[in-house]
């Protein structure tokens, strides 16, 4: 419920972006983009630039290494 409620508020924000990445219907990763001027957390925290950006990148567990495979993703 609380995950439904956070992506929500990611759908809902101009200022942050989700992204699911797949490959032949396999999940690979959720990449998340945002801007840094409108956290307000982060922005208390140091000078914000005007075009910085956040990113989170969580990957889906692999059974396959990959070399590289984050260097791909982003």
């Amino acid at each position: 419920e609380q995950m439904c409620s956070a992506y929500q508020d990611i759908i809902n924000n101009p200022h942050h972006h989700a992204y699911v990445i797949e490959q032949n219907n396999e999940l690979l990763a959720l990449v998340e983009l945002y801007s840094l001027k409108h956290d307000e957390l982060l922005a208390a925290a140091y000078e914000v630039m005007p075009n910085d950006t956040g990113m989170h990148i969580l990957l889906a567990p692999n059974t396959r290494p990959k070399r590289h495979f984050s260097f791909e993703i982003m």
